[in-house]
């Protein structure tokens, strides 16, 4: 188990964030067309594809504890 800012959570969160930064434009290009002018924000994409699908995969994949695959000594209001 890990504190929020151990330097292994820090490196995990920003190499997440840039990952997911690079999908969000992705996303966009591929959804063009469906979003009529609009892009999907940063944000929406961390919610409904990060925080979201995160926890539905790791409740198929860790049923018996839906954690993810590193634990962080947290109260869950540290993003």
């Amino acid at each position: 188990m890990f504190e929020p800012s151990d330097d292994v959570i820090v490196e995990w969160r920003a190499a997440t964030v840039g990952l997911l930064d690079h999908l969000c434009l992705e996303v966009n290009k591929y959804l063009k067309r469906e979003l009529g002018g609009n892009e999907m924000t940063l944000a929406q994409l961390l919610e409904a594809g990060s925080w979201k699908g995160g926890r539905e995969i790791a409740e198929i994949n860790r049923p018996n504890t839906k954690e993810p695959p590193i634990l962080i000594d947290s109260d869950g209001t540290v993003f």
